[in-house]
């Protein structure tokens, strides 16, 4: 039976204290552009598990070395790509809806759903 060292990409909670800020939002800003030991504390929050990096266990070059992805994993990083494809379905849905209702409020949930994914710029 092989021997692997698994490092698994994780989701955590950074607490970072005294910040100081114009706005709550701007406060976010700034502790986004922070490394991660910049943090008072962390601590696993049960977040989402994004993937795992799978060593061979002696392989000191990592020539063997495999990543796996996470269903949470893959859905971020699809998530620009499927965006850019709701942009485009909502817009067609928009240019070609002939006066179809089922059209537009599916085009009205397309665009709903790119609001929340663009913090409201859809």
């Amino acid at each position: 039976m092989t021997t692997y060292n698994v490092h698994l990409y994780r989701e955590m909670r950074l607490v970072f204290l005294g910040v100081e800020a114009a706005s709550q939002e701007e406060a976010a800003h700034r502790v986004f552009q922070l490394p991660s030991d910049a943090a008072e504390s962390f601590e696993d929050c049960e977040g989402r598990t994004l993937g795992a990096l799978v060593d061979v266990r002696g392989d000191r070059e990592h020539n063997q070395s495999k990543m796996f992805d996470a269903e949470d994993g893959r859905l971020l990083d699809a998530g620009p790509a499927m965006l850019d494809a709701l942009q485009d379905v909502a817009a067609f849905l928009e240019e070609n809806y002939d006066h179809n209702e089922a059209a537009m409020q599916r085009a009205d949930k397309a665009r709903a759903a790119i609001a929340k994914a663009t913090g409201g710029a859809a």
